[in-house]
């Protein structure tokens, strides 16, 4: 993998300016030592996150229970207390409306899972670092999981080792952060604390796979006499993969005719007892003594290895020098598709008993923020760059080129995604004196984003037509399968490099207008280069009926603009798909919106999606150990991005393949098509409900009651009507938002989630965890059962740990996630190996994990 260049990073009209930038900001640096001694702070050693958040509010003088709208706070402890391996994970089982279902079996997804807040898309929830705009990944999701069509943060580059807390902003926010905060916001803010730290987790499931070693070391260092700090994590963390697939009973082999010569493969069950489906008048004799455990379903194998840091170092004149970043490097393999022998996408005198596509990936992000703070008069100001990169390299193994014949490799590189983004925000704030009591505080600034994305393609074996027949069975001489199976590379009609920039001004007010009544404001204008310009704003406000009673809400709109990747992006992939032309699988092409396959398709240029928030909820503080709160909330999204559905060939009807080829010669051996499109109106409604409650039930213990519960319906409220050009190329009529991709929306997460603990510490030496949760009903429309809904049922899920401390420096945790090892409903009629839905298991589909900790502070 190259190394970027820094002209390759900036447009190189803006390179000058953005060196010019960071060259100041660094060159404040020497000033340090201007800076007069001081007296160490005597606490100086631990440092934690304080009920005061910055979300929400530029001001950063709110606490969670007097802020204008729902925000949860996350202590380190809290992050690093359970032990799940993913950050993902962990704020599943904190925050009820955090969306995250496990996926495998699918290319992209499985090595990057998406994430989101009250059932929208992943790519709907922006995420923050120390209040910087994280990027998003390069990957774009084009399977039938939670999330499709989205380009999402890769939440896993960030070890839960390096977190010093998160908040969790459940509301529109839009109009104060830009683009993509439209379900809300989550800010992870890093470790600041002095000393050293070594953490080493060892874990396992039940059923004796998925091993895991995750070891993270942690040292904080002061900087200068001021209170500056250099904190640092270095993380190391090994995954095996898990197996949950059962034995495949489809036919293998052709079946033999009277003569003993091959005929018609079929990808029906082998029946008991042995009958062949007509025209064979017997199975060949391999079926009774094949290999039925092949298929794989399950997490991958990884290797990740990364490091964080975080620091701040106070200059002179008051000036404040920060800086912040990382680098983590993922290498991670899963299984794909199992292509039987028969298939007509095999080549047999390679792999005589058929294969199963191994995808391996190369996982690159890096990222760096600096930037300066100090005031100027009465006002306080930020100016700070902050860059970032996600790359993602491919691989395919085991695997084979039918087109290559007997020449074919059986291992390819596939390409490369990559995406950076750039941003510059210039930030000032202050109070004025109003004469009303209280100051008004005003926060106003600007920001500027350049993106880059960029498709590199596979080797030419990868994708190339080498102009081989099907070399033998009943298919012989008819025109083979391009590209690697599994995952084809990509295709040098694929490759682009596209950017973009865009501009942002925001005026952020507040004041309380008396002692009780709380008033906010924020407006924000933003210009895209590819998507036009838009005005949002937001007003929320909280009333005290008593210091222990208020009342709260806010209305606000939303604005997210087409990412760089579903404007751009271009991709051949295997789908299973049996009964489809005679083939166990279906070569899927996403054409992107500008090009001449998706334009004669009835593909119109991308436009933004525009929403609207409302929420109103009620804080109830009877005693300082007890807190409650309640929100409602409504959010409704017009012209919402999504892939359309897989538009594909009729069975023998080659109106839709030759039309591809005729439009892109290069995709020969595609017979289906989708592309991105503002398909649907949607509309989120549902209930927020926290509360936590302290005791101490005798002198030095402490227990700790949680909940947390959320209630959410999304609905589609509009689909676009199918383009007439769809039925006109494909010879059939097809939705292009179908029955299984709306269902997949409206019932593919739980419309009921609830997550509760408990918590009890016994002095300095023990300490008793259980964390129940709740996962209600999700349904998905299946195709094995004629295309009709199955439910899958609710469940309880509950996570266990026992915390011994040797020393105050030396700590032992014992724990098990899913203690009472539950699994989802099967699918019902399963075809293959597969008997868990890839979409739909909110808590996995793994059973129970148990795992040890042992924590060592230097």
């Amino acid at each position: 993998m190259s190394v970027p260049t820094i002209s390759s990073l900036f447009p190189r009209r803006l390179a000058a300016l953005r060196l010019a930038l960071i060259a100041i900001l660094l060159a404040w640096l020497p000033l340090s030592a201007q800076t007069p001694p001081a007296a160490p702070k005597p606490e100086e050693e631990v440092v934690r996150l304080e009920p005061v958040v910055s979300l929400a509010s530029r001001f950063n003088d709110r606490t969670v229970v007097d802020a204008a709208v729902p925000i949860d706070v996350f202590t380190a402890e809290e992050i690093r207390g359970t032990g799940y391996p993913e950050i993902t994970q962990v704020l599943q089982t904190q925050v009820p409306s955090f969306v995250f279902p496990r996926t495998t079996g699918v290319a992209g997804t499985t090595l990057q899972r998406p994430a989101g807040l009250r059932g929208l898309s992943p790519d709907q929830t922006l995420v923050l670092i120390n209040g910087k705009r994280r990027y998003a990944s390069a990957l774009v999701s084009t399977s039938g999981s939670f999330g499709r069509g989205s380009q999402a943060v890769d939440l896993n580059a960030l070890p839960t080792q390096a977190l010093g807390g998160v908040e969790v902003l459940r509301d529109g926010a839009a109009a104060q952060y830009g683009s993509d905060a439209i379900a809300g916001v989550i800010n992870f803010q890093l470790r600041r604390d002095l000393g050293a730290e070594l953490v080493t987790t060892y874990g396992e499931y039940f059923k004796g796979d998925g091993q895991t070693i995750d070891t993270s070391f942690n040292f904080g260092l002061p900087v200068g006499t001021q209170g500056g700090f250099l904190n640092t994590t270095l993380n190391y963390q090994t995954r095996e993969s898990t197996k949950t697939e059962q034995n495949d009973p489809r036919q293998y082999y052709f079946g033999l005719n009277a003569a003993g010569q091959p005929v018609q493969w079929s990808t029906a069950s082998v029946a008991r007892p042995v009958t062949p489906p007509a025209p064979a008048t017997q199975y060949d004799p391999r079926e009774l003594t094949v290999d039925r455990d092949r298929s794989r379903w399950g997490d991958p194998d990884s290797e990740a290895r990364g490091i964080f840091v975080n620091s701040r170092v106070p200059l002179a004149h008051g000036i404040t020098w920060y800086g912040f970043g990382g680098y983590n490097f993922r290498d991670a393999s899963t299984y794909y598709l199992l292509i039987l022998p028969g298939d007509p996408t095999n080549v047999r005198a390679i792999h005589p008993d058929g294969f199963v596509t191994r995808l391996h990936a190369e996982i690159a992000d890096a990222s760096f923020s600096s930037g300066l703070e100090g005031n100027w008069g009465e006002w306080a100001w930020d100016v700070s760059e902050t860059w970032g990169r996600n790359a993602v390299d491919y691989w395919t193994h085991d695997t084979v080129n039918p087109s290559y014949g007997l020449n074919s490799p059986t291992s390819f590189y596939a390409g490369q995604l990559t995406f950076q983004q750039a941003t510059t925000n210039v930030d000032l704030s202050r109070a004025f004196d109003v004469g009303l009591g209280h100051p008004l505080k005003l926060a106003l600034g600007g920001e500027f984003r350049w993106e880059n994305y960029t498709v590199a393609a596979g080797e030419d074996a990868s994708w190339k037509d080498g102009g081989q027949l099907i070399l033998d069975g009943p298919s012989a001489g008819r025109a083979a399968a391009v590209g690697s199976q599994g995952f084809p590379g990509f295709r040098p009609i694929d490759v682009t490099d596209e950017a973009r920039r865009s501009y942002a001004a925001y005026v952020d007010l507040e004041h309380n207008l008396t002692d009780r009544w709380l008033v906010g404001f924020a407006g924000r204008a933003e210009e895209y280069s590819d998507a036009g310009s838009n005005v949002t704003g937001k007003l929320s406000t909280r009333f005290a009926f008593t210091p222990a009673l208020a009342v709260r809400g806010s209305v606000s709109t939303g604005f997210r603009a087409p990412s760089l990747g579903q404007s751009v992006y271009s991709k051949t992939q295997l789908f299973g798909a049996t009964g489809t032309s005679g083939r166990s699988s279906a070569t899927v092409k996403t054409f992107p919106v500008n090009s001449a396959v998706a334009r004669g398709l009835g593909a119109k240029e991308l436009k933004p999606e525009e929403s609207t928030n409302q929420s109103f909820g009620v804080t109830f503080q009877p005693t300082a150990n007890l807190t409650f709160a309640i929100d409602v909330y409504q959010i409704e999204i017009s012209d919402q991005i999504t892939l359309s559905s897989n538009l594909l060939s009729l069975v023998n009807d080659a109106s839709l393949e030759n039309y591809i080829v005729a439009k892109d010669p290069l995709a020969r051996g595609v017979v289906g098509v989708n592309y991105f499109l503002n398909a649907i109106d949607s509309r989120a409604r549902g209930l927020d409900l926290t509360s936590r409650y302290v005791v101490k039930p005798a002198a030095g213990h402490t227990l700790t009651f949680t909940l947390g519960l959320n209630l959410n319906r999304n609905q589609v409220t509009r689909i676009v009507a199918t383009p007439p050009e769809v039925a006109l190329v494909t010879n059939r009529a097809q939705a292009i938002f179908d029955t299984s991709q709306r269902t997949l929306f409206e019932y593919g997460n739980p419309r009921v989630r609830g997550v509760g603990s408990v918590v009890y510490d016994l002095g300095k030496k023990w300490s008793f965890a259980a964390r129940p949760a709740y996962y209600g009903q999700t349904s998905a429309v299946n195709a094995n059962t004629g295309n009709t809904t199955q439910v899958f049922s609710a469940n309880w899920v509950a996570d266990v740990d026992v915390t011994y401390r040797f020393t105050p420096r030396l700590s032992l945790v014992v724990g098990a996630n899913n203690v009472t090892d539950v699994y989802p409903d099967k699918i019902a009629g399963a075809i293959g190996g597969r008997q868990y839905d890839q979409n739909l298991s909110p808590f996995g589909w793994n059973g129970g994990y148990y795992y040890t900790r042992v924590n060592y502070k230097f």
